[in-house]
């Protein structure tokens, strides 16, 4: 009898081994986790001393940290999906490549089609830049906020950071 038989009881893991048990477990951590943050008395920002508040280094590393966990999932989805589709179109022989390059080119036409109706009908309901003459009156008059102004001045670790995608 062959003791590498995946049927056979010999080869299982173990509960906490299981990915699906792992991404449970992590899941309920960090709501945990999250809940026991935002009850704590932890100043996540100081003020300044033009009596503005800034963000402790504690909330800076945590937003670091989500934000290029993020950035690499991100990162990622685009060459698995790429590689999904190589392989499952490099599987296919003969009459079924040509059926399935038809079906996509008119999939791809008929949602970009709906997507750009979608797009008019909301940007008529919406109308956006509506609000730019406000904008610019505020950008002569050196009135707008301190975020926006700070845009064009990023340090080189944010530089770095944003080589992440």
């Amino acid at each position: 009898m062959n003791s590498q038989n995946p049927v056979s009881g010999n080869n299982l893991k173990p509960w906490y081994k299981k990915l699906y048990w792992q991404i449970i477990i992590g899941m309920v951590l960090g709501a945990i986790l999250g809940a026991l943050l935002n009850t704590s008395n932890i100043p996540w920002s100081v003020s300044i001393e033009s009596g503005k508040q800034a963000p402790t280094l504690l909330y800076q590393v945590i937003a670091a940290v989500g934000d290029l966990f993020l950035k690499l999932l991100k990162m990622i989805v685009v060459p698995l999906i790429a590689a999904s589709i190589i392989t499952g179109i490099g599987s296919l022989k003969g009459a079924a490549v040509a059926r399935l390059t038809a079906r996509t080119v008119a999939w791809y036409l008929l949602t970009t089609c709906l997507a750009v109706a979608v797009g008019i009908m909301v940007v008529n309901i919406v109308q956006p830049g509506t609000g730019l003459d406000k904008i610019a009156l505020m950008a002569e008059a050196h009135e707008l906020p301190e975020g926006v102004a700070a845009q064009k001045d990023i340090g080189v670790g944010q530089a770095v950071f944003n080589v992440i995608v």
